[in-house]
């Protein structure tokens, strides 16, 4: 078996996969009990991001009796005591359940169910849907709401969340438009990306565009049109903006193309990776975006992001003030994605590079963007020593001979001693294949150097520079799930090395003692 006729069997396998995880609740609870006992999710309980939904609970619903749909391990809801009557909480997740018990809070109970065919006991003054709704599909959804109704006391709300990629997509319009009264619409700060939304929904359903009790007017948007698959971004005269001209060759043309596969992944009505900004960068670029695109290279940015996106969020949640070193960053919107406020942000590429993000990406008062070579370490001088460091390098050290990976490594250790350092390689039969395969229309595309065979691995683990050297295999998340399946599906015959996934190293930076 060749490795393209193995890939296009798992490109033919994955998407019935995915239907039918959203089909089969054991499925799905099996995915979502094995991403909490990972702790994929503990960085949203350290957030502890839910006191604005608390807000709008006692200002529309005091002292209520409250259901928590999808309630996960709610610790990041604040219950004070005394200031509600019961609460219930319900999630497909036997692991998030047994998290949320052990919390011992008052007057508090929870349930493993299934939130879409959920029929609950009694009624409540607020039915909570804490970004939960985006895991259904638009039709679920629109049917699911206006049912919630008839399980509403007398003035009770619906509070529904909604995530900022999402908040100004079809699911928003779905939720402006369900039948249900939009009592209030609130914007929830995001930390420098999109803000997201917190809508609160009652029962009657109002006679047309109105007021709410606060005197803000409720636009009812009609529901727009799906959102395409594909990376051919909308022009941007729309705005009366023309598009930027681009013309950067070799490696830094593959920015583009790496910009290009996650807008694939973040497009459509169930997207396989979060990243509006991404998106958005994608409409203001003059670039044949359409010729590179594929659903299948979609996939694996999406692993492959997701994977970087999650090391760098448990990173945040142990040191929340601290530094994040992007090497050769390219046009990557990590930061929008995984800002806690108080992150600080250094991106170092190539001068022809950094002209463009910063046109495109303009720093914030916690971001610095060096124009300059990722070897050239003098970038190091601009990181306080004292603060807590994880240097990144995505899509970058392959293009490296492996001499001047071993260097740069090195002299992070040198400089960084105990710090951590996460890069992505390629597989060996990806280089095979790029080898032998024609580059895309309108690309001049540049040679990988080197994969991740098993003696390069052992090489990598062996630097001095290295003390530790671990793959990350994580639970991506419910849409990604193909990808948990990777390191079961290498051990078979046949099929090990031949799944679209990059491999994603942390290599902890080993003291003077190691070197």
């Amino acid at each position: 078996m060749t490795s393209a006729y193995a890939l296009r069997i798992v490109g033919q396998l994955a998407a019935p996969a995915r239907a039918m995880m959203r089909r089969h609740a054991r499925l799905s609870a099996l995915i979502w009990n094995a991403q909490y006992r990972l702790g994929l999710w503990d960085y949203l309980d350290a957030a502890a991001d839910g006191a604005l939904t608390w807000s709008l609970i006692e200002r529309y619903a005091p002292s209520p009796r409250i259901l928590d749909l999808g309630c996960g391990t709610s610790a990041n809801l604040p219950l004070p005591p005394g200031r509600y009557q019961r609460y219930h909480g319900v999630d497909i997740s036997a692991a998030a359940i047994a998290r949320a018990r052990a919390l011992g809070r008052p007057r508090t109970t929870f349930e493993v169910a299934d939130i879409a065919g959920y029929q609950p006991a009694g009624r409540y003054d607020a039915i909570l849907l804490r970004e939960v709704l985006y895991y259904l599909d638009c039709t679920t959804v629109a049917e699911f709401l206006p049912g919630l109704a008839r399980f509403l006391r007398a003035d009770g709300k619906i509070f529904a969340e909604v995530w900022g990629g999402y908040a100004a997509g079809d699911l928003a319009g779905i939720i402006r438009n369900c039948g249900l009264q939009v009592v209030a619409e609130r914007d929830k700060p995001a930390h420098g990306a999109p803000p997201g939304k917190i809508f609160v929904l009652a029962a009657a359903p109002p006679a047309g565009c109105g007021k709410t009790p606060d005197g803000e007017a409720v636009a009812m948007h009609e529901l727009g049109r799906p959102a395409d698959t594909g990376c051919d971004p909308q022009p941007p005269d729309r705005h009366g903006e023309a598009r930027i001209q681009v013309s950067l060759t070799g490696v830094p043309e593959t920015l583009l193309w790496n910009l290009c596969q996650r807008s694939v992944a973040a497009s459509g009505r169930r997207p396989l990776l979060r990243d509006p900004k991404g998106l958005e960068l994608t409409g203001k670029i003059d670039y044949p975006f359409a010729d590179i695109a594929g659903r299948r290279s979609g996939w694996w940015h999406a692993v492959r992001v997701t994977k970087f996106d999650i090391a760098i969020r448990r990173f945040l949640a142990s040191h929340p003030a601290g530094t994040v070193v992007a090497l050769g960053e390219g046009l990557e919107t990590q930061f929008w994605r995984v800002d806690n406020g108080t992150v600080r942000w250094l991106t170092v590429d190539l001068p022809e590079t950094v002209e463009l993000r910063t046109r495109l990406l303009p720093d914030g008062p916690r971001q610095r963007t060096l124009a300059q070579s990722a070897t050239d370490l003098s970038w190091a001088d601009s990181v306080d020593q004292g603060a807590a460091v994880l240097i990144t390098a995505q899509g970058l050290l392959m293009y490296l001979e492996l001499a001047e990976v071993g260097r740069l490594v090195d002299m992070c250790a040198h400089r960084f001693p105990g710090q951590t350092l996460l890069f992505d390689a390629v597989p060996p039969w990806m280089l095979a294949s790029s080898r032998s395969a024609a580059p895309p229309p309108h690309m001049d595309r540049p040679p990988w150097r080197w994969a991740a065979s098993r003696a390069e691995r052992q090489w990598l683990a062996s630097l001095p520079g290295v003390a530790e050297l671990a793959e990350l295999r994580p639970w991506p998340g419910l849409r990604l799930a193909p990808a948990s399946l990777a390191p079961v599906a290498r051990q078979l015959p046949g099929v090990r090395g031949l799944l679209p996934e990059l491999p994603v190293f942390k290599a902890r930076l080993a003291g003077a003692d190691r070197r």
